[in-house]
């Protein structure tokens, strides 16, 4: 798919560079869209079983039934999509995470409200988008602010819309 969308290569690249060094064995991504990022982490780690939630509608995904498009591109027998809102959980599906991917582009409340939840069942959280809006940037930082007694690390990473990634201590997680 690169020549679709040449610009965003080093953004899917970083992606990709993510699942190899991390090596996650199991991914969450909130927010699926076409697939492109899930994708990319699988390339990353060819190992990784992904489930992906993504609630499909067009202020979401800017194009409706993106979520199909995905289930087409992604391969059947490491994926799993579910057509859901996030907002409506008060725990993921599943257990531990290796790799939370949550996708910005929310009002400021939904993306601090998906990363508490993330940082209950994630041991990296990468938030995407971090300098997409100002209420996604200020809302992570206070996430951060909030928690910083359970995190053990945290990296921001520059790029098209900026990466935020962190990681949960694992007495926490326990």
């Amino acid at each position: 798919q690169q020549h679709r969308f040449p610009e965003r290569m080093p953004y899917y690249k970083l992606k990709a560079a993510i699942a190899e060094v991390l090596q996650p064995d199991s991914i969450l991504e909130l927010g699926v869209y076409y697939g492109y990022a899930a994708h990319a982490f699988l390339h990353g780690n060819p190992k990784s079983q992904y489930l992906g939630i993504d609630i499909d509608s067009n202020p979401s995904s800017g194009s409706p039934n993106s979520l199909a498009y995905a289930k087409n591109l992604l391969p059947k027998e490491k994926c799993q999509l579910l057509k859901l809102d996030s907002k409506t959980f008060s725990v993921f599906p599943g257990d531990i995470y290796d790799l939370i991917h949550v996708h910005g582009r929310q009002n400021g409340e939904g993306i601090y409200r998906d990363l508490e939840l993330a940082l209950a069942q994630g041991r990296w959280i990468l938030v995407d988008g971090y300098f997409w809006t100002k209420e996604d940037f200020h809302e992570t930082n206070a996430f951060l602010l909030r928690h910083q007694d359970i995190i053990e690390y945290a990296f921001i990473i520059p790029g098209y819309v900026g990466e935020f990634l962190l990681k949960a201590k694992e007495e926490y997680l326990e």
